[in-house]
């Protein structure tokens, strides 16, 4: 897979953990051992920070890809809860709660149609105003495409690098090569010339 198709691919995971979050990120499901937790409670996923996020992640077995995402309230809100008329209904199970230690934990089924089922689990440290990291476990059943049909270990760093720059616009992610997709609208733009 190359280094464009890994970035989709691993932001494509890393959206789905939290486009399963229900209305406002709120947790819908509780099972097993969550729900009976004494430690932890359930909460909603917080929305990050305005601005122009850094986000370099990986998966086990590949190197680690770096992208940037530029943040506005409207676009935090929506991709907390990415789709959160359509996607909340396609998650079967999904819990997010947030321990006495501050530790966010995470687990979800969501069929995604031609996507597969992706069953996902982690854990999420840090803030959403400055710097995070979210260890995920997920794997993917169904998929149409064969490649996507299997199961990753993946970290994800996230930082807070300031405003964004006057030529990204909320949603816009720009990916390694300077390539630019806004995940609000599904819409891409290859990289300025050198």
């Amino acid at each position: 897979m190359n280094r464009i198709a890994m970035s989709l691919a691993l932001s494509a995971t890393a959206l789905t953990l939290v486009a399963c979050g229900g209305k406002d990120g709120a947790a819908n499901t509780k099972t097993g051992s969550e729900a009976a937790a004494p430690a932890a409670s359930a909460t909603t996923m917080p929305l990050r920070k305005s601005g122009y996020w850094q986000q370099t992640m990986t998966a086990a077995g590949s190197k680690p890809v770096t992208m940037s995402m530029c943040l506005d309230a409207a676009t935090a809100a929506t991709m907390s809860a990415m789709g959160s008329q359509t996607s909340a209904s396609q998650c079967s199970e999904n819990s997010f709660q947030r321990g006495l230690d501050g530790k966010m934990t995470f687990h979800s089924t969501c069929n995604l149609g031609t996507g597969g089922i992706v069953k996902s689990s982690g854990e999420i440290t840090g803030d959403f105003n400055s710097e995070y990291t979210m260890n995920i476990q997920s794997e993917t059943t169904g998929a149409a495409v064969p490649q996507m049909n299997r199961a990753t270990t993946m970290t994800m760093t996230a930082k807070w690098t300031g405003e964004c720059p006057p030529d990204v616009k909320p949603g816009d992610m720009v990916m390694p090569g300077g390539m630019k997709i806004n995940m609000t609208t599904g819409t891409g733009a290859p990289p300025p010339p050198k």
